[in-house]
Formats: C-alpha cells, sequence, structure tokens
C-alpha cells in the first residue's frame, strides 16, 4: 500500500476522527443542573460586643455550628453570668455565593455605632487584644490578626481613645 494513495489517507482521516471524537467524549464531565441549588443550614453564635463582653463570648462570636460545618455543637449558654450571647438560625445558598458581585454592603451595629465588616472584626480583635482576661500569647496573635486588616485612621484613632 502505497502512503499517498486515496485509501491510506481516507483510513488515516477516519482513524484520526474517532480517536478526537472518543478523547471529548471522555473529557466531558459531570454536568451541573441549572436552577439546582446546595443550601448549608446551621445555627451562628451572635452576641453584642462592647468593652463588657466577656472574653470567651469574644472568642466565640461569629463562629457556626450545625452538621456541614467544622464545629457540629454549639456551646452550652449561656457561658457565664454576663454573657448574652444567642444561637440564630443561618442559611447559605449556592446562588448567593456565585452572586456575591450584587450583595449590599453589610453593617453591623456596635455600641460605637454602625460598621463595616472590616471595622467590625478590627473592633472585636482590639476588644480581645484590650480584655483583662486575655493572656500574652492571645493577644499577640490578635494583634498580628488586627494589623492584617484595612481600616481607616479614622477609625483607629476612635478606637484608641475607646480604649483609653
Amino acid at each position: 500500500m502505497e502512503i499517498f494513495s486515496l485509501k491510506f489517507l481516507a483510513i488515516l482521516a477516519a482513524a484520526v476522527l474517532i480517536l478526537t471524537l472518543r478523547a471529548r467524549q471522555k473529557r466531558k464531565g459531570p454536568t451541573i443542573v441549572r436552577g439546582k441549588q446546595i443550601s448549608i443550614s446551621g445555627q451562628k453564635l451572635a452576641t453584642p460586643i462592647n468593652k463588657n463582653t466577656p472574653l470567651v463570648c469574644l472568642l466565640d462570636e461569629g463562629k457556626s455550628f450545625g452538621e456541614d460545618f467544622k464545629e457540629k455543637t454549639p456551646p452550652g449558654l449561656p457561658h457565664n453570668e454576663n454573657c448574652r450571647c444567642e444561637l440564630v438560625p443561618t442559611l447559605h445558598r449556592s446562588h448567593d455565593w456565585f452572586n456575591q458581585k450584587n450583595k449590599p454592603v453589610e453593617t453591623f451595629q456596635t455600641d460605637l455605632g454602625e460598621l463595616t465588616r472590616n471595622e467590625y472584626r478590627y473592633y472585636k480583635y482590639s476588644l480581645i487584644i484590650h480584655h483583662p482576661d486575655a493572656d500574652e500569647e492571645l493577644r499577640a496573635d490578635y494583634r498580628e490578626l488586627a494589623e492584617g486588616i484595612t481600616v481607616s485612621a479614622d477609625i483607629k484613632e476612635m478606637l484608641r481613645l475607646h480604649f483609653t
């Protein structure tokens, strides 16, 4: 059989076509059904944060508990006599995760007024750093975390005055 014969070229083209089609079929993974949502439900520990919030409440604030979360069972409440923690239901949907660009800016109410998410985290870390029950190792860890958060100089000044 000659290499440049019409029969040989037709067989070669058919073989390449078959191999290409098989490879494409293998590459197609599972298809995602549009409209099907995945949701994770559980409970979130919430507490109003201020200078008088117990350290254990500050450390647990914002943690999620449930079957689909790292921590399965919530702590026994109240933590102590000054605890004002509560468990609130939480639901996370896949649709919400993928459409975060349309999500409104979330604000948190504190004794300092309304704060954005970053300002709130910075305030919470500052409360832990200045808490009388916190040991030096815990303070050092939260100082490092607070340094990684970007907040305005006005907020830092307001918190400096708040803790003096």
